[in-house]
């Protein structure tokens, strides 16, 4: 496994980890897209771009994204390397910072996303450049993942861990308010993964098997869209694009 830290490449001096390869190669960032100032945020679609173009160029089965804060498990190495499919998605065990003791999943979110290279490149222009770390985008990249790819989620059992602390993303402000654009557009993608989320919780009350789970997976995210959702999707975007163009 080849661990590498994406940098920005102007206006910032680039930060090095123990352990990790730095690439200084990101060019936007979320005061560019957000049009506001604020902390300086990556883009989840082009993080996800360099990182299949570098694992392409180095031959590598996968890429895969996630937060510094992520503790990554062989384990869901392992699965990957053996069911080789063209996408995962990973919901994080939330651990307690004093005991490591385990809390909770994490259900209403995903923390890594992977993906064998060749599909991403060939499909990244079905992934948004949300600003990573606010509202969105896993849940939608996760939907997207699902739907066209072979892929799958693991929010089950504990592949990946995150010491439990508090929220520092918000509902309000400009960042917020631009993924929420992104959102609106894309938002047939964020009703797949309400259906599936509430389809999940009836799966887990009535404990079923993990095989019905990956199948419940794959029958909601692939099913045909609803007529109603083809004729309202295209009126839902051209009003989110006013009122994010009015603003």
């Amino acid at each position: 496994m080849q661990r590498v830290n994406l940098q920005f490449t102007r206006d910032w001096t680039p930060i090095a980890v123990d352990g990790f390869e730095t690439l200084v190669a990101l060019r936007r960032d979320s005061n560019q897209a957000a049009g506001c100032a604020g902390i300086r945020k990556p883009l989840v679609g082009e993080m996800c771009g360099i990182l299949a173009h570098e694992a392409a160029r180095r031959g590598a089965d996968y890429f895969c994204f996630t937060n510094a804060d992520i503790l990554f498990s062989q384990d869901a190495i392992d699965i990957m390397l053996r069911d080789a499919r063209e996408g995962y998605a990973f919901t994080r065990m939330d651990v307690d910072a004093a005991t490591g003791a385990d809390l909770a999943m994490h259900l209403g979110g995903v923390d890594a996303v992977a993906a064998r290279p060749g599909w991403w490149l060939a499909n990244h222009r079905r992934f948004r450049d949300f600003i990573v770390g606010e509202l969105n985008w896993d849940q939608i990249y996760t939907s997207v993942l699902l739907r066209h790819a072979n892929a799958v989620l693991f929010n089950v059992h504990p592949l990946v861990r995150h010491v439990d602390h508090p929220v520092v993303w918000s509902h309000k402000g400009g960042f917020a308010n631009y993924n929420g654009y992104l959102g609106a557009l894309d938002s047939h993608y964020y009703s797949l993964w309400c259906e599936y989320h509430a389809e999940r919780e009836d799966w887990a009350r009535r404990r079923g098997t993990e095989e019905e789970h990956i199948a419940l997976q794959r029958r909601t995210f692939t099913r045909p869209w609803p007529v109603r959702t083809r004729i309202t999707q295209p009126l839902r975007k051209a009003r989110a694009w006013l009122r994010h163009e009015l603003v």
